[in-house]
Formats: C-alpha cells, structure tokens, sequence
C-alpha cells in the first residue's frame, strides 16, 4: 500500500509542475483500484483456502483481476 501511496503522489507532483498531460481523475482512479487491490492481497493472507474458499477467491481475484488493471493503469 506504500509504494502504492508513494507512485499516487508522484503522478500528482508531475500532474501539478505540467510535466506529463494527464486527467487527475485518472491517477485517482489508479489510487483507488490500487486500494482495492491491498484489501484483496490482506483476504488472500488472511482467509486460508482450506476453511474459508469463497472468500479466498475473492480476495485473489481482486489482487490479480483488479491488480492488473491497476498496472495497466500505471
């Protein structure tokens, strides 16, 4: 979730100094869908396969489907 944190407010500092042409909301939706992701990551961690199936498996397809969007985004 840092890292996450830290490249948000990199794009928003370049954004802001008119170094890269890029729509705010854009970084903000990164930001968002990179939150997701971490709450995705902390299920898969949390909630084992073996008791817990359905949550597991949503938590892995927010870290994998949504993190992927997210690098795309990136």
């Amino acid at each position: 979730g840092t890292c996450m944190y830290i490249r948000y407010r990199q794009i928003e500092f370049a954004i802001n100094s008119n170094e890269i042409d890029l729509q705010r909301q854009w970084n903000e939706v990164a930001f968002w869908l990179g939150n997701i992701t971490c709450l995705g990551i902390s299920f898969v961690g949390n909630f084992q396969e073996l008791f817990c199936i359905s949550i597991h498996c949503i938590g892995a397809l927010m870290a994998f489907g949504i993190g992927g969007i997210y690098v795309l985004l990136q």
